[in-house]
């Protein structure tokens, strides 16, 4: 009786695993190709400050993406300094399978209590963008001669 338990146990483990695992999204494969970057000041005194940049971002999945917005994850040490109450920028775009987008942004920071070697000295604003999208992705085995007809018969 015990090694039907234990049997029975482990196969219900075993489905229990199989059935929970997320199926993966076919064609949904972002990949930031190249990223440029500025700093500029905003006034003549240099208490204002923006940082610009453009950021490359390639569809490498078999399906269209649209990328619905961008949100630089700034790192710890730069925080801080920003003025910019919301950094999430509403792209709006749709990249083809294969094919690559360019996106642009800025924001504003703080530089009155840093000299341009403080700023260099911050390095990397940002070393990740979370990405925000949205894709159609087919039905399996879809057949369209199978749709249901409306009207009379």
């Amino acid at each position: 009786m015990r090694p039907s338990v234990l049997l029975v146990s482990i196969m219900l483990f075993v489905m229990l695993i199989a059935g929970c695992r997320q199926a993966p999204t076919p064609g949904a494969a972002l990949q930031i190709q190249d990223t440029v970057t500025s700093i500029g000041g905003l006034d003549s005194q240099g208490l204002r400050q923006s940082y610009s940049y453009e950021i490359t971002v390639k569809n490498t999945g078999s399906n269209s993406v649209y990328i619905q917005s961008l949100h630089p994850v700034l790192e710890p040490s730069v925080a801080n300094y920003v003025l910019t109450p919301d950094l999430e920028l509403e792209v709006g775009r749709t990249v083809p399978a294969g094919e690559s987008c360019c996106i642009s942004g800025s924001f504003v920071f703080d530089g009155s209590q840093l000299s341009k070697s403080q700023i260099i000295s911050l390095g990397p604003f940002f070393k990740s963008v979370r990405i925000t999208t949205s894709q159609n992705v087919p039905l399996p085995n879809f057949l369209p001669e199978a749709r249901v007809q409306s009207g009379s018969t």
